[in-house]
Formats: C-alpha cells, sequence, structure tokens
C-alpha cells in the first residue's frame, strides 16, 4: 500500500496551482461515473438473473405442453379405439337383436303349431293316416322344440342385454375421454397463452439487458476517456513558490495533533508497538476524541478513504511540499479546499472498537518523506 500512497502522492506533487479545481472537478466526475457504472452493473446483473429465471420459467411451461400432448395423443388413441369397440358393440347388437327377432318368430310359429296338434279329436282321429300313437308322438317333440326355442329365446334376450350395457358403459367411457380432452385443451391453452406471455417479458427483460449493457460500456469508455484526462493533468508541471519561504518554516510547524509519538520516522522499532521496517511518517498516540489540524497553509488535494490508510487527508503546500494525515475518523475539507495553519481538517476518536489509537502523519518533499520530527516545533503544544 505504501508504494501506491507514494504514487498518489507523486501524483497530487503538481495539483497546487490552476489545474487543482480542474482536477478536483474530474475526480469529482470519475466518482460519480464510477458510482453510475456500479448502479448500472448491477441492473445488468439484476436483468441476467431476471433473464435466467424467465429462461427456467419457460422451460418448465414448454416441458408441461409437452407433457399435455403426449396425454391428448394417448386420449385421442384411447378414443379411437373406443369409437372402434362401439361400432363393434352397436353391430353386435344388430345382430343379436336380429338372432332374437328370428328366434321368437320361430318360436311363434311353434307355439301355433303345438296348439294345433293339440287339438285330437274324433275326426281327426278318423281323417288322418297317422296313428294315434304317432299323433302323440309328433306333438311330443314338437312341445320339446317348441321349450328349446324358448331356452333359446332367453339365452338371445340375455345376450342382447348384455351388448346393450356394454354399449352403454362404451358409450360413457366416450364420453369421459371427450371431457378430458377437453380439459386438457384448456390446460394446454392456458399453459401457451403462459408460454407467449413469458416470450414477450423475455424479450422485454433482453432489450432492459441489452439497454445496460450498452450504457456500462458508454460509461466504460467515458470513464476511460476521463481517467486519461486526469493522468495527463497529473503529469503537468507547475512552478515551485517560495521555497525558501517554506524552508524557513524548518522546526516551526505545529503538531496536527496532540500526543505521544510511538512510531518514528524511518526504520527502527517501534516504541512498544513491535518492529516497523521502513516507515515514511510518524505515529501520534491520543487518548481521547481530538481535532487534527493542519501543520501549514495549503490546499486539499485528496480527501477520502484510502485502502491501508483509512480516511485520509493530504494537503499541498508551497515548494513541492505536502502534508498527509491518514487513520481518521472524520474529514472535515474537501478537495479543492484552502486551509489555513492550524485549522481543523479532521478529527479522531477514541472508541472501543478502535484497534489502535494512532493519527499517522507524514511530510514529503517533491514527493519523497522527510523526517516529519525535524520540521514540527520541538514544543507539542
Amino acid at each position: 500500500m505504501r508504494v501506491f500512497l507514494c504514487a498518489l502522492i507523486c501524483l497530487l506533487l503538481f495539483s497546487v496551482s490552476g489545474h487543482c479545481a480542474q482536477l478536483a472537478e474530474s475526480q469529482k466526475e470519475l466518482r460519480q461515473i464510477k458510482q453510475r457504472l456500479e448502479e448500472t452493473e448491477q441492473q445488468l446483473n439484476k436483468q441476467e438473473l431476471a433473464e435466467k429465471e424467465l429462461l427456467q420459467d419457460l422451460s418448465q411451461v414448454s416441458t408441461s405442453l409437452k407433457r399435455i400432448d403426449r396425454r391428448l395423443r394417448m386420449l385421442k388413441n384411447e378414443q379411437k379405439r373406443l369409437n372402434a369397440e362401439l361400432a363393434a358393440a352397436r353391430s353386435a347388437v344388430r345382430d343379436v337383436e336380429q338372432q332374437l327377432n328370428s328366434t321368437r318368430r320361430t318360436f311363434e310359429h311353434r307355439l301355433v303349431a303345438l296348439y294345433k296338434e293339440g287339438e285330437t279329436g274324433p275326426l281327426q282321429l278318423f281323417f288322418s293316416s297317422k296313428t294315434p300313437m304317432e299323433m302323440i308322438q309328433n306333438r311330443k317333440y314338437l312341445a320339446l322344440i317348441t321349450a328349446q326355442d324358448q331356452q333359446l329365446l332367453k339365452d338371445f334376450a340375455g345376450k342382447y342385454e348384455q351388448s346393450q350395457a356394454r354399449q352403454r358403459k362404451l358409450e360413457d367411457l366416450r364420453e369421459q375421454k371427450k371431457a378430458l380432452i377437453i380439459k386438457e385443451k384448456d390446460s394446454r391453452s392456458t399453459a401457451d397463452q403462459g408460454r407467449k406471455l413469458y416470450s414477450t417479458i423475455l424479450q422485454r427483460v433482453r432489450k432492459d439487458k441489452q439497454q445496460y449493457a450498452a450504457e456500462l460500456k458508454r460509461l466504460e469508455e467515458r470513464a476511460s476517456r476521463l481517467e486519461g484526462l486526469l493522468k495527463t493533468l497529473k503529469k503537468k508541471t507547475y512552478k515551485k513558490k517560495a521555497e525558501a519561504a517554506f524552508a524557513s518554516l524548518k522546526g516551526k510547524l505545529p503538531w496536527p495533533l496532540s500526543g505521544t509519538v510511538v512510531v518514528d520516522f524511518g526504520t527502527q522499532n517501534s516504541r512498544g508497538e513491535g518492529p516497523v521496517l521502513d516507515s515514511h511518517g510518524i505515529e501520534i498516540r491520543y487518548d481521547r476524541t481530538a481535532k487534527v489540524r493542519a501543520v501549514a497553509d495549503g490546499r486539499i488535494v485528496f480527501s477520502d478513504f484510502f485502502k491501508g490508510y483509512g480516511q485520509l487527508m493530504i494537503i499541498a503546500h508551497d515548494a513541492g511540499y505536502h502534508s498527509l494525515y491518514a487513520q481518521l475518523a472524520e474529514l472535515e475539507g474537501a478537495v479543492g479546499e484552502q486551509v489555513s495553519s492550524g485549522e481543523v481538517i479532521a478529527e479522531v476518536r477514541n472508541t472501543d472498537s478502535s484497534a489502535r489509537r494512532v493519527l499517522y502523519f507524514e511530510l514529503r518533499k517533491n514527493g519523497r518523506p522527510v523526517d516529519p520530527i525535524d520540521w514540527l516545533k520541538p514544543d507539542k503544544n
């Protein structure tokens, strides 16, 4: 992180003249663009999620339609089979009905004949060529055949009733299949409408997704152009101001905060805080919430969160000097603002959640760190 901070200091070194306002405005615009980039990317992610969910729903609807189509085919095949069976049953009913009618007519004729055979008087015996025994025997045979015809008539009547019952059952089954087919067709119509609705919504989501993707690309290109402008601005050199005047402040700068120095400048062991390999500044421990003050007149060139340093403020002074204040709780100045020596620029707080209650302070000349102790007053008050 110190490498990044050094690079940041070097870039900010040249921002003390008229380009500071333009640089600050460009940085503000860049932050706004990056915020819009983040928001647009979130919207794009939402559209992609919505598209994924719609595709899953469409897949489920398509699966349902396939199942309905299979059921419809099965029902139609069953209906076709029932129609064939019903046609056969009706034909069988007609055949049985014809056989029943024929048997009934035969039975009726034989009943008439039997009735006539039963009229055996003296004249019939006198004029008949048959003997009385033959006539009695013929009557017995006729009665027996008539009885068989009667039984056959009953059998055909029972068969006729069975055939009609089967026909009615098949007709009922056919009506049930018709009702099921109508129900399945209604279900298919509903599912098909749902599929069309999902397809319409999916087209709308994809259109929005394309718009968000295009906006994201446009913002990325705009951010890239603006970053290029910032690099151009930061590379410009500016004239130094009164280096001798600022150099005369060596040993006279006010302390940014009253406290105890626990980490010195350079490579050394910190004061009871563990080893520090290469400190570019000093760490001042404080015991209570306090205000942080600027050590000299200047312009704020950075005031924001910086990874590894927390809330960070950098002030550009005359003659290429910069002062850096890190691990702040609250920033009280914005980029581009002019500050005076001793003016409050931030605040540090003593809270239970504070792991280390220290203010990190650096002083640099033309981007190179110098020992702040040499520049601060011996008396911290």
